[in-house]
């Protein structure tokens, strides 16, 4: 390699003009390179133009295309968006735009529901103050015991629930294990199932291309009325409160438009972003 008067550089291939001892000269069959090398311009994949390395941020995603809505750039590849929430009621909300659901963690698949992981094989518990015999502690007992007395859960210590109703002090009531032994009940018998994906996960929308509308898994626990049916676009809020909303475009792809800003983020059908835009650009369906 050389450097020129300019300040580039340049390689060359082959063996270079040599000058033995006695003088004697060979020309060499050095060559300039033809650009067709290993070298590398920038660190980007294969002929995609997508910048490694990818956010990861979805543990179900394998190390890619999880990306904060704030956050886009030219070349992304974009399986889902995370930092959205529901804008009338603040509840998180996350999108996907493969058609896939994101599995809560812990989970290995988010259509699979798995064993409860309270659940001790050989043993049930059972709380005299809710009259529950279950497979596993008997979390679900309380909410049923606080809708009908309006109690409100505290604390939990190992197996004891503490709660408050109004106008009362604090009390409690305690799950206690027992062994099943020879029993046949239902509780010593089935192994319980969770039934629900868990309540910290945020709702998910998630694009079906063939019906082309935005959906919701049949096991997410946290799905708000606006999007208990399928929608052909939504509108949520970013963390500062902007409004952002979806536009589905001709060519299978999304615009994401910053109602507040009024510009949009196109997301072409293969998940890359394509480009920025204000209004009209959406309209139109032309990225800027």
């Amino acid at each position: 390699m050389y450097f020129n008067a300019d300040g580039s550089s340049s390689s060359t291939t082959g063996n270079p003009p040599s000058e033995d001892e006695d003088g004697n000269k060979t020309a060499g069959t050095t060559q300039p390179d033809d650009g067709s090398g290993s070298s590398n311009g920038g660190n980007t994949t294969g002929d995609t133009g997508i910048t490694d390395p990818y956010p990861i941020d979805d543990p179900a995603a394998n190390g890619s295309g999880i990306y904060n809505v704030d956050n886009l750039t030219l070349g992304d590849l974009v399986k889902g968006l995370t930092g959205l929430k529901d804008c009338a009621t603040g509840d998180p909300v996350d999108v996907r735009f493969d058609g896939q659901f994101t599995a809560p963690e812990g989970w290995d698949d988010p259509n699979s529901l798995p064993v409860d992981p309270e659940y001790r094989a050989g043993y049930y518990y059972y709380s005299a103050a809710t009259g529950a015999y279950k497979a596993s502690t008997p979390t679900g007992s309380f909410e049923l015991f606080a809708e009908s007395n309006n109690a409100t859960l505290t604390r939990r210590v190992d197996d004891t629930f503490y709660y408050t109703t109004p106008g009362w002090w604090e009390n409690s009531y305690t799950a206690h294990s027992r062994e099943c032994g020879s029993s046949t009940e239902d509780y010593c018998t089935i192994v319980p199932y969770l039934t629900s994906w868990p309540s910290d996960k945020p709702m998910q929308l998630s694009y079906n291309a063939e019906t082309g509308k935005y959906e919701t898994n049949p096991y997410d626990s946290n799905v708000t009325t606006a999007y208990a049916q399928p929608v052909s676009s939504f509108s949520l809020c970013n963390s500062n409160g902007e409004t952002i909303k979806s536009f589905p475009q001709a060519n299978g792809g999304q615009a994401l438009m910053n109602q507040t800003t009024g510009v949009a983020t196109f997301i072409d059908a293969n998940g890359k972003v394509t480009g920025y835009g204000d209004g009209a650009a959406v309209t139109n369906g032309q990225p800027r």
